[in-house]
């Protein structure tokens, strides 16, 4: 192609793969740029270099651009158009260190917090742990990077400043330092004289952000190049309805576990790191202990359903609950909860306990009113326990991650081979890739990623086997992975996909298309990336922390269950592409097969073995040491339902233990 004089060319950095499925106009060079620091380098068709660009940390959503004969923070972002004039930066006397984490064991950082109402040039600053006077030099900021107004940039601390320009060229010593932030004439903007991360706190700053109070936060709290916060003990954000459609409308809920009344009056609700405040909870807002509170979007603007577009959850990473003292400041405690995307009408919420909380999409939004014919009906819920966790048609049913070890009967090596076994659970065919309908589309991402391509349907109860070579290209290898597995002749195989699995754990997510409503593209929304299926595996409790025979893949116990419990996977015999699922749980271990809510009870239904007595207990927290009987049940050979009418607002915890 050529480009004609005075001519723009547009090259998407969609790592995403969601711009050639537009009709955005351009190429996309399929990487995403980094947001911290990048190098851009444009080479001629024989190699030879013809222009570069290296940047630091940037605002996120806004360009960097040539306008005015230099490089500049462009005011408007214009893809294809003429370049708009530089926008007005703030002073860096706004510049504060704000958060750190120290310790010389290479996981270092520190985080810089802008004050002020406008971007910050960082170009040219110094960062120095070194007070001395010929220390204040010892890193310089590179140019073109920024830090957005009221938001935080985040710096590491590995010693290695060839990384890129987010990276520093000290590290923190364990046993604490000055840390100093210079202006370009070398006067102090900003100075902690005593930077030091104990022994078992994740991180240290300020709080509020940018204030002068320093304090030590859990390693639950830490938020690099986020709000710092400390929690509410016993306060959780416990689930979120972002996208909905009357009978339903978006709400939160909120859920005190602690043993003491807990007042929201005046607190600030927001759904954007820089923008705590978008909402303020009604005055005589009391949640008592181990009950549950829901906002709901009626509540909000007189009920005139204007918060609509700021309630956009799902473009947002969290949602935050913000105390306030009796002046009606901010006191850096808040309720955080990170929000997924998920479809219209349904929510997404906490999965686990304690420890092991995680959040993600739930089987059905359980606000209180379980099937409501209005909104106004809807509005009566006064909040329950979450429901299961989603688990979508599809799911990741066998992980084979350690090659190394791995030799077949026959004794041959088995390291060139890694893969991941998908299984359609539904009773319907899944089209993962249809080349006629660029919105129809599955992916694997995460430690590896794969997006299908062309014309893939799986059938129900059927399996595709994700290898890492092309098996239309490479056929040795193919046939090698036939025979090293005992690979079915009519198995699929597709590949290959990018990156390995890792050794010692991974993180897999299994996502799919679809379109989500957007206050940008209000019209048609937009195409979007939803998570139907998720594994963090490790190679320590809780997961199975065997050493695994040489053959063997982690494999899925229960498909109907969540796929990041680690009680639902173990080691069984690799069997890539052997159609059936797994072999499920040992024949008599009792199993809580499934669970439905509302009208002010919960039903279990189980399955357990003929013949023998199990007693099912409750806990409202998964970490006691005591739990309460509610029934004796005998096993008849069939699946049996238990209602617990017991419940009176608090989350509960169910076991099946035999006699």
């Amino acid at each position: 192609m050529r480009l004609p004089a005075g001519g723009l060319l547009v090259l998407w950095c969609d790592g995403e793969g969601l711009i050639e499925r537009t009709a955005l106009k351009g190429f996309n060079l399929g990487r995403s740029l980094g947001g911290g620091a990048d190098l851009i380098e444009l080479f001629d068709s024989e190699g030879r270099l013809l222009d570069q660009i290296e940047y630091g940390p940037q605002v996120p959503d806004r360009s960097i651009g040539w306008t005015g004969g230099r490089w500049e923070l462009l005011l408007e972002v214009s893809p294809g158009a003429v370049n708009s004039q530089g926008s007005p930066l703030g002073v860096a006397t706004d510049l504060r260190i704000n958060e750190w984490r120290g310790g010389g064991d290479g996981d270092d950082w520190l985080e810089l917090f802008n004050l002020g109402d406008l971007p910050v040039s960082l170009r040219g600053l110094y960062l120095s742990d070194d007070p001395s006077l010929a220390g204040k030099i010892k890193h310089q900021i590179a140019p073109l990077s920024f830090v957005d107004s009221k938001a935080w940039v985040l710096f590491q601390a590995d010693g290695e400043p060839q990384r890129g320009a987010d990276h520093l060229s000290f590290k923190l010593d364990a046993q604490g330092e000055t840390l100093r932030l210079y202006s370009t004439r070398l006067n102090v903007i900003d100075e902690i004289q005593l930077a030091l991360t104990e022994s078992g706190v994740g991180s240290v700053g300020r709080l509020p952000d940018g204030g002068l109070r320093l304090v030590s936060f859990a390693s639950t709290e830490r938020t690099p190049a986020g709000p710092n916060f400390q929690s509410v003990p016993g306060l959780q954000i416990n689930e979120v309805l972002a996208y909905a459609l009357p009978p339903l409308e978006p709400a939160i809920e909120i859920y005190n576990h602690s043993g003491n009344r807990i007042d929201l009056s005046g607190w600030m609700l927001g759904w954007s790191a820089t923008s705590l405040d978008q909402f303020r909870v009604p005055a005589g807002t009391m949640i008592q202990p181990g009950a549950f509170h829901v906002l709901y979007e009626g509540e909000w603007d007189g009920g005139s359903g204007e918060m609509l577009d700021l309630l956009r959850i799902g473009e947002s990473e969290a949602v935050y609950l913000s105390e306030i003292d009796s002046e009606g400041n901010a006191t850096g405690r808040r309720a955080v909860m990170p929000v997924d995307k998920s479809s219209v009408g349904q929510s997404v919420g906490s999965i686990g306990a304690g420890s092991n909380i995680e959040y993600g999409r739930l089987f059905q939004p359980t606000f209180g009113a379980s099937v409501p014919d209005s909104v106004e009906v809807f509005r009566m819920g006064l909040g329950v326990i979450n429901s299961l966790p989603w688990v979508g048609p599809v799911v990741v049913n066998e992980i084979f991650y350690d090659g190394e070890r791995a030799v077949n009967g026959g004794g041959a090596s088995l390291d060139r081979f890694e893969y991941v076994a998908l299984f359609n659970r539904s009773s319907d065919a899944v089209e993962l890739s249809v080349s006629s309908d660029s919105e129809i589309g599955w992916r694997l991402a995460g430690g590896i990623d794969y997006t299908f391509q062309g014309d893939v349907a799986l059938r129900a109860g059927g399996e595709i086997v994700l290898v890492n070579f092309d098996p239309s290209l490479d056929l040795s290898q193919k046939r090698a992975f036939q025979e090293a597995f005992a690979l079915p002749s009519d198995a699929l195989l597709v590949g290959p996909f990018m990156g390995r699995l890792g050794n010692d754990g991974d993180r897999l997510r299994l996502q799919r298309l679809d379109r989500l409503p957007s206050v940008a593209n209000p019209n048609e929304g937009d195409l979007v990336w939803l998570e139907e299926d998720r594994v963090d595996y490790r190679t320590e409790s809780p997961w199975p922390n065997i050493l695994p025979e040489p053959n063997q893949a982690l494999s899925r116990v229960d498909l109907e269950a969540y796929g990041n419990d680690p009680a639902n996977w173990n080691y069984a015999d690799a069997r890539p592409g052997h159609s059936g699922g797994p072999a499920g749980p040992t024949v008599g271990d009792p199993m809580i097969t499934g669970i439905e809510l509302g009208d002010g009870k919960i039903t279990l239904r189980v399955s357990i073995e003929a013949g023998r007595r199990y007693r099912v207990e409750y806990a409202t927290n998964i970490d006691d040491a005591a739990w309460t009987e509610l029934t004796m049940i005998s096993g008849e050979g069939a699946a049996l339902e238990i209602v617990d009418r017991t419940v009176s607002g608090e989350k509960r915890f169910y076991r099946i233990v035999g006699e």
